[in-house]
């Protein structure tokens, strides 16, 4: 492939990120959101988490902070669903566009699509529920429940299924609960 051939694979794919009040972004291979609102929500769960469970509240929240940093987030896509999502656009692709070191630049650029896709159609219309709660096993997790019809909608426009939005608080020893209920019959 010709030096000309791989600037112009480059540009093709290359795409500038809209500036939105809320951050999309790539974290951990997940697409998530984080704003002023969503890091509001998770200080109230974690006041309302102290008064239900004084005794575990600090030990729950610290193993969130330990997982995830000081900075709140909600996934919009998890990391499989990014893999998939990264894999068929790229299956499409022509054999000269997948071949040689332009692949990891093609699946970057590929990751910045979809995030564009999301930025074109964002809206920061989620509502906060309340305080929801999961167990599994000896396991809990307490998270902030979120009603978000934008960010489903932008799930069902990239083929994914619709989901529980919520800004976990805090988690026991064993970690993070997934794959479980954290819509608003989880509330407490």
């Amino acid at each position: 492939m010709s030096f000309r051939q791989i600037i112009k694979l480059v540009n093709k794919f290359e795409i500038k990120l809209a500036q939105i009040d809320s951050n999309v972004e790539l974290l951990k291979g997940t697409v998530t959101v984080t704003s002023a609102d969503l890091s509001n929500a998770q200080q109230q769960g974690e006041v309302t988490l102290n008064q239900i469970d004084p005794l575990d509240a600090e030990r729950l929240i610290n193993n969130r902070i330990n997982r995830d940093g000081p900075t709140s987030h909600m996934t919009l896509i998890g990391p499989k669903e990014l893999r998939d999502l990264v894999a068929s656009k790229f299956k499409s692709m022509t054999e000269e566009e997948k071949q040689g070191q332009l692949r990891k630049i093609v699946e970057k650029n590929i990751e910045q699509q979809i995030l564009s896709t999301i930025n074109s159609m964002f809206l920061a219309d989620w509502k906060v529920e309340g305080l929801g709660k999961a167990e599994k096993e000896d396991n809990v997790a307490y998270f902030m429940v979120v009603s978000w019809k934008t960010g489903n909608l932008i799930r069902e426009q990239l083929g994914l299924p619709p989901r529980d939005f919520h800004v976990t608080v805090g988690f026991g020893d064993a970690g993070d609960i997934h794959g479980v209920n954290k819509g608003v019959t989880s509330l407490v």
